[in-house]
């Protein structure tokens, strides 16, 4: 399946939010799970990427700008 794809009613979709201050590896952790560099760093609005995990589960990453300070 695309990262593109929609899912069926059938297939559960996992939302997976980053959340956290700026530097602490948010864009990266998105990056990760995705498997490739969708997300840049210094993320200053939310952006998401639809993903098929290995054992076939689907997810949705959500990479948010930092939200504190510090």
């Amino acid at each position: 399946m695309s990262d593109r794809a929609q899912p069926s009613a059938s297939e559960p979709v996992r939302n997976i939010v980053l959340v956290g201050p700026t530097g602490n590896g948010k864009s990266s952790t998105g990056n990760s799970l995705i498997g490739k560099e969708v997300f840049i760093l210094e993320t200053v609005e939310c952006k998401t990427c639809k993903a098929k995990t290995l054992d076939g589960q689907i997810i949705n990453v959500i990479d948010t700008p930092g939200m504190f300070l510090l």
